[in-house]
């Protein structure tokens, strides 16, 4: 499925995935980030669906300490 790059308005059939992380200051989660091939502008981003260990002992520690 093509889509269409919001500032250089080109037609994109592939975009450029580059791994990033995403963070609120407490916890930080892999992600990824989809670009225009053409003016490298950020398209979007989507959380990496892969399980990590990393990831988890952070979501059980918050939750942990956020207990009522």
């Amino acid at each position: 499925m093509a889509g269409k790059c919001p500032k250089c308005e080109r037609r994109v059939e592939e975009a450029r995935l580059e791994h990033m992380n995403i963070s609120d200051g407490t916890l930080r989660i892999r992600a990824f980030s989809a670009s225009c091939p053409y003016c490298s502008t950020t398209m979007g981003v989507i959380v990496d669906p892969r399980v990590n260990d990393e990831n988890v002992g952070e979501v059980l520690s918050i939750l942990k300490r956020n207990r009522l």
